[in-house]
């Protein structure tokens, strides 16, 4: 899926929360995997699911998945692990509005990421 063919409010609230990372600086990607990736979004009942990685020690933290990452979680930020099923949705039909692909921590050798 190319980020173009995001529904409008959707791709307006990316933007904003890609251009509030970047000029806090440090931004290396943004990932989109889930329902909006996958075309099986629906407002009704549909959540966004992004992976906002950070150039530093974050980076290679994102390498180890059994580590626990900063994790939006309903209203407070907590740990969590980065699933299996997330790295294989993110190879499977993620998008970046911003960063090269695949992401980093992915590591898939041979795994082409085209846009859907």
């Amino acid at each position: 899926m190319d980020p173009s063919d995001l529904p409008a409010d959707i791709a307006r609230l990316l933007a904003r929360l890609r251009d509030a990372l970047v000029a806090r600086g440090g931004l290396a990607g943004i990932y989109l995997y889930g329902s909006l990736a996958t075309r099986d979004f629906s407002p009704a009942r549909s959540d966004i699911d992004l992976v906002v990685m950070v150039n530093g020690e974050l980076d290679q933290a994102a390498a180890d998945p059994v580590r626990p990452h900063p994790y939006w979680y309903g209203d407070r930020i907590t740990q969590w692990q980065l699933k299996v099923l997330t790295r294989a949705e993110l190879a499977a039909a993620g998008m970046a509005p911003h960063g090269p692909r695949p992401p980093p921590v992915l590591g898939w050798p041979g795994r082409s990421w085209g846009t859907g």
